[in-house]
């Protein structure tokens, strides 16, 4: 066992995996980041359209208006334009972590062999 992290490929290996998990971890990070702006945005909107007969819809990413209906207050959807970042960072989140399970595989299968 010794003889394998000793290897410079199994090392160098085991830093391409911890950058990945970085960069995953990164990613992630941004997500959570730009949703919690986002959703502080859409309260302080909800705090502005209170009260009237009107109820606003409010995209929840952006803020942006996008809409009325009936009733009071405030409901939130996504925007077309969120929700297609949001597609492209979920798409982008899967194949980093699609990337990271194949890798783990590979080193899984290798790890016994010589």
């Amino acid at each position: 066992m010794q003889e394998i992290a000793k290897n410079p490929h199994w090392c160098r290996i085991k830093e391409i995996m911890k950058e990945v998990e970085d960069k995953q971890g990164n990613l992630t990070n941004e997500i959570i980041k730009e949703i919690g702006i986002n959703l502080e945005l859409a309260k302080e909107y909800e705090e502005l359209l209170k009260g009237g007969d009107t109820m606003q819809i409010v995209c929840a990413w952006c803020g942006r208006m996008l809409g009325q209906k009936q009733g009071e207050g405030v409901i939130h959807g996504i925007c077309p334009q969120c929700l297609a970042k949001l597609q492209a960072e979920i798409v982008t989140l899967r194949r980093h972590l699609i990337g990271a399970e194949r890798v783990t595989e590979k080193l899984l299968r290798k790890g016994g062999k010589k």
